[in-house]
């Protein structure tokens, strides 16, 4: 190799080695460790990772409690409806009672009050109704309640909490009723009652079928559950030889 090749080839040598130097790299070893930059790009995916993890869980979490309270919302409503039901088909006309001729006392839209034969040596006196989960509240939720009048005082046979829309009492419907079919009106006839209710017997006398909606909610963020069903009557005197449901 001649003498100028050996200088250029140490130049250059020379060149590189101070280069590398003045960024502050060693020709013998790789760079270690990130830089700030990298670190706050890492942090900032880290960070955005974690947040959609968190809504995620978050969905799900509030998808399970939302069909938890449906679920308890429904099964609270349709064991009302199906206590209920039972007691209405045994609703009989009391022979003892002065100036009741049907099974009925007073009914509204948000109350019933009837005699049923529960199996006892008279029909008992029940009352079916709403009252407001916050008392002195003229709006809904409501529970829903049925009594039963023993021993000379009115007795809780059924409670029910947040059975009842958002609605105001006032304009709430629980119970609609109608007339059974007839052979020239083969569906049955909704009965017009007010919501301050009736006890005109002749208007109860008319009264074979009784529809109970129930809109549960068991707290204001759940989803409301509409449970309904449609009650016929036997409309029939009291008889004592005759066992309940019978």
């Amino acid at each position: 190799m001649s003498s100028r090749s050996h200088r250029r080839s140490h130049y250059l040598s020379l060149k590189r080695f101070r280069g590398s130097a003045k960024h502050g790299h060693s020709l013998d070893s790789p760079s270690e460790g990130f830089t700030i930059i990298e670190l706050a790009i890492a942090l900032a995916i880290f960070s955005v990772l974690a947040m959609l993890i968190m809504v995620t869980l978050n969905g799900f979490v509030q998808v399970q409690d939302q069909t938890l309270n449906r679920f308890y919302a429904t099964s609270q409503a349709q064991n009302i409806i199906d206590r209920l039901g039972r007691d209405l088909r045994t609703a009989v006309t009391p022979t003892n009672v002065s100036g009741v001729t049907t099974p009925f006392v007073q009914v509204s839209p948000t109350e019933i009050t009837f005699y049923a034969n529960l199996g006892g040596a008279a029909p008992t006196e029940l009352r079916a109704y709403i009252t407001a989960t916050t008392p002195g509240s003229p709006d809904c939720p409501c529970d829903f309640h049925e009594d039963e009048f023993s021993g000379g005082s009115w007795q809780t046979r059924i409670d029910g909490s947040y059975v009842t829309s958002q609605n105001p009492i006032a304009t709430t419907t629980v119970f609609t009723f109608f007339a059974p079919p007839t052979s020239t009106n083969l569906s049955p006839t909704q009965i017009s009652i007010s919501q301050s209710g009736t006890s005109d017997q002749s208007v109860l006398n008319q009264i074979g079928l009784i529809g109970i909606n129930l809109l549960t909610q068991i707290k204001p963020t759940s989803p409301l559950t509409t449970i309904n069903t449609l009650i016929e009557l036997r409309n029939v005197a009291f008889d004592p030889t005759q066992k309940a449901g019978s």
